[in-house]
């Protein structure tokens, strides 16, 4: 691809105010970090409730 036209794609995007769709790449590639993130809240959530256990 030239200089020239990602110069033109760029602008494109920035006049459009594109941002990438993240679930969209996750499906192109068949991986997703969901589970990960899934895991981590309910770790916060389980210290939370141990806290709470803690104060009362």
């Amino acid at each position: 691809m030239s200089e020239k036209a990602k110069e033109n794609v760029h602008k494109a995007m920035k006049e459009l105010n594109y941002h990438r769709n993240d679930l969209a790449i996750s499906l192109f590639y068949n991986r997703t970090y969901i589970i990960g993130l899934i895991l981590y809240i309910e770790n916060i959530c389980t210290s939370d409730q141990s806290l709470a256990a803690d104060f009362h």
